[in-house]
């Protein structure tokens, strides 16, 4: 198997071919200027990704011509002359490489570990966890593994109490989407999924009434006029809210004075037997209040790790 490409290098050589493109021409026939460098670096990036998402679904560009309107046949020409560089221009240039684009190699080498499978079916225990399969020939692969005499397929966060008019709504955009096709695909239901053994059953329970509400809050639009028939299931469902405290804040630096002020509180907390090591974590997409928090949690020489880093400016 040929080495993949590496990403860096596949930049570089596409940024060389856009370079050496001809500029387009303008309404009256002048031409422009040849495309600046520093534009063509990251029309680079665009079409390594465009790469990658078609040969990810294991397309091709081979059907390019044929996927626009006449009405806009002569912009879609000049599309497919710059176009002319992944379909003409780059496999041969991959070939002098002697490589693969990253998303190819990983297609080749699934189907060979799909098709040594087949013919030798492993007897010792094959477990495929925590993928949604949502690549193709991942889903193949999951598929095969779950035929395998051992085999077996854990699938994260399966909703398995969604009516079934809500499952079959759920479309591209909702999160249990990519589970349903999968599904689909492998001819089963989620009846035919059993659920993960319960270590800790009470824990289990918060745990379950808690997905179950997430859950009907993310029903499909179609459904949602359910949500008065069930409440919300928050009434229906075992201690939903049990560890979780809500405090409302004046303004955001309250809110980041509370949360390291919650922080500091627990590092300071005795240890036990039971909780030898207390330890906390702050989880937010919001990234001035997680600088705000650590600020605030530095004046008590409480240094944080943040998993973002530190933008460059700062």
């Amino acid at each position: 198997m040929p080495p993949a490409i590496g990403e860096l290098r596949r930049r570089l050589l596409l940024t060389r071919l856009i370079r050496a493109q001809p500029g387009l021409q303008t309404d009256d026939g002048a031409p422009t200027r040849p495309i600046p460098h520093d534009q063509a670096v990251r029309l680079a990036g665009e079409l390594a990704r465009l790469i990658d998402q078609v040969q990810t679904e294991r397309l091709d560009f081979t059907r390019l011509a044929g996927l626009v309107p006449e009405d806009f046949a002569e912009h879609w020409q000049i599309t497919l002359r710059f176009l002319e560089i992944v379909t003409a221009a780059w496999p041969e240039i991959l070939a002098g490489e002697a490589a693969l684009d990253p998303s190819e190699r990983r297609n080749r080498m699934i189907a060979a570990r799909v098709a040594a499978w087949r013919a030798n079916p492993p007897a010792d225990p094959v477990i495929a966890a925590g993928s949604t399969g949502s690549i193709p020939a991942t889903a193949e692969l999951l598929s095969l593994v779950a035929t395998l005499p051992q085999g077996c397929v854990v699938l994260p966060g399966l909703d398995r109490h969604l009516d079934a008019d809500s499952w079959s709504a759920v479309g591209q955009t909702h999160p249990q989407y990519g589970l349903r096709h999968l599904l689909d695909g492998m001819g089963l239901t989620r009846d035919d999924v059993a659920d993960w053994p319960a270590v800790d059953v009470p824990a289990a329970a918060i745990k379950s009434g808690r997905t179950r509400l997430i859950a009907d809050a993310l029903r499909p639009a179609q459904t949602t006029d359910r949500w008065n028939a069930t409440g919300g299931s928050a009434g229906a469902l075992p201690a939903v809210d049990a560890g979780v405290e809500r405090i409302d804040v004046a303004d955001p630096g309250e809110e980041a004075g509370i949360i390291a002020l919650i922080m500091r509180h627990t590092l300071e907390r005795p240890a036990n037997d039971s909780e030898p090591g207390r330890t906390a974590a702050l989880v937010t997409p919001d990234r001035g209040l997680a600088r705000a928090v650590a600020a605030a949690l530095r004046r008590w020489d409480i240094a944080v790790d943040d998993s973002a880093g530190i933008p460059l400016g700062e």
